[in-house]
């Protein structure tokens, strides 16, 4: 492994779903005992989640001082475990210091998208990324059109990313999320653009779950 990668540490549970999901990856290939060699700089998430999702006078001073501390550890690979927080990164990423490959969920998602020929696609996520003109002009700008969930299920959808990161979803919750991601992924691509929701996700055929994707391209620069 030539790659040194460096993650940030933010919300608990998507921290450790990217650390499981790469030693996985990593143990699947080399076997053994084989686990993923990175550096971890676990933040104060209260410093951010607060100011979710576009309090960008906030956000862009926090996010681009942990980004040039996570930088001084010689990583030259960086893993952000936050769909929302890219949109903070794009609007700072010309300020971070050194010669440095961050792996953008959303970008690496519609090269995806266009290598499958889809172009269009359902985004899930919370309700301000299901929402957001920003995410629908990324996706716009390749030939990509966005179309959302019936407004319950938005807010379903919405709730149900809270409880999980707070920990208290119930099976009737996963189930009925579940229900929601085959109803329209039999005909149409799905994008999932929200970290918890990647956690109890079983993935189907016509979904493109952006924490993977990440995760995927980390793994095959590590290994390449």
């Amino acid at each position: 492994m030539t790659k040194k990668l460096g993650i940030l540490g933010l919300g608990n549970r998507t921290t450790q779903f990217y650390i499981q999901q790469l030693n996985q990856k990593i143990n699947e290939k080399y076997g053994g005992y084989s686990t993923c060699p990175f550096i971890l700089l676990n933040v104060n998430f209260n410093e951010i989640n607060p100011y979710l999702p576009n309090d960008y006078k906030v956000l862009e001073s926090v996010l681009e001082n942990y980004l040039n501390k996570l930088i001084t550890k010689e990583v030259n690979t960086i893993l952000i475990p936050n769909i929302t927080l890219h949109e903070t990164f794009d609007r700072i990423k010309s300020k971070i210091e050194g010669n440095v490959e961050f792996i953008h969920p959303v970008q690496s998602t519609i090269q995806q998208l266009k290598l499958n020929g889809k172009s269009e696609a359902m985004i899930v996520g919370s309700g301000y990324t299901m929402n957001s003109p920003v995410m629908e002009s990324a996706f716009s700008a390749s030939g990509i059109k966005l179309f959302k969930p019936e407004k319950e299920e938005q807010l379903f959808m919405d709730n149900f990313r809270k409880l999980m990161y707070d920990g208290k979803e119930t099976q009737k919750d996963i189930e009925l999320f579940h229900d929601i991601i085959r109803k329209y992924s039999e005909k149409n691509a799905i994008v999932i653009a929200c970290t918890e929701l990647s956690i109890p996700l079983y993935m189907e055929d016509n979904v493109y779950d952006m924490a993977r994707i990440q995760i995927k391209e980390a793994f095959d620069l590590l290994n390449d």
